[in-house]
C-alpha cells in the first residue's frame, strides 16, 4: 500500500509497504551532497526508525528472535512509544521483553506491519517522539 498524505518533510516517514519491503521517505537534510528534496528508499531487512534516525539491519527477523538486547537499542533512542511491527500477522513478543521498556516509561504497541506503518506516520505527524521497530 502506498500513502498519500501530508507529512513533516524533516522526518523519516513510511511511504509504502509490502510483505517484504518498506519504502521510506528520507528527510532532505539527511541526504548528504544532495539538493533539498525528498528521497525514497527501500528497506528489505529489519530496522528501527524515528523521525530523526534510521538504524538499518536491526538483528531480529521475527518475534521469536527478539531479545532484550534488541530492545535496548530501541530504548537508547529514548522514545515515548515504540511501535513494534511483527510482519504480516500480529505476533506478541514475550511479555518480559516489553515490560523492561514500560518500566523505563516507554509505551509499547505491537502491531502487524500495515497497522504499524500507519500508526508510526500518524504519531510523527502529531509531533510525537516515536520509534518504529520493524521486523522483516
Amino acid at each position: 500500500m502506498q500513502f498519500n498524505q501530508d507529512h513533516d518533510a524533516a522526518a523519516y516517514m513510511v511511504r509504502a509497504y509490502s510483505t517484504h519491503e518498506i519504502k521510506i521517505i528520507v528527510p532532505a537534510e539527511r541526504q548528504s551532497g544532495q539538493p533539498p528534496s525528498q528521497q525514497h528508499y527501500a528497506l528489505t531487512s529489519s530496522f528501527i526508525m524515528t523521525p530523526n534516525c534510521l538504524i538499518e539491519d536491526w538483528s531480529p527477523k521475527s518475534v521469536t528472535q527478539l531479545s532484550g538486547d534488541d530492545l535496548k537499542v530501541v530504548a537508547a533512542l529514548a522514545p515515548e512509544v515504540v511501535v513494534l511491527g511483527t510482519g504480516d500477522t500480529l505476533r506478541f513478543p514475550d511479555s518480559q521483553l516489553t515490560i523492561e521498556l514500560m518500566v523505563q516509561g516507554i509505551g509499547v504497541e505491537v502491531m502487524a506491519t500495515p497497522a504499524a506503518c500507519r500508526t508510526y506516520n500518524i504519531l510523527v505527524n502529531e509531533g510525537r517522539n516515536v520509534a518504529l521497530a520493524m521486523m522483516l
